[in-house]
């Protein structure tokens, strides 16, 4: 067994969709509006975070940046921290 965690120990875009599920679920934002948001459909969105489809360095940007877009809306709606 090794001593690197689970998530250091694939590839940078394996990293990044293990973060983004993360955060998918810390924060409830749905895969969907996510989707939207970012401007990519819920097919490739699906395929990037599950390691089926790749995805730029912009599509990771915007995933992201819309993730915390969705997250601060979601947030000024339900009047909580996460």
């Amino acid at each position: 067994m090794s001593d690197i965690p689970e998530w250091r120990a694939g590839s940078l875009a394996d990293n990044l969709a293990v973060a983004l599920r993360t955060r998918l679920a810390e924060t409830g934002v749905s895969q969907g509006d996510l989707a939207r948001r970012a401007g990519v459909s819920e097919k490739h969105l699906s395929q990037v975070i599950n390691g089926r489809a790749g995805a730029s360095v912009a599509t990771w940007d915007r995933l992201f940046v819309a993730l915390n877009t969705a997250n601060d809306a979601r947030q000024d709606t339900v009047g909580g921290e996460l």
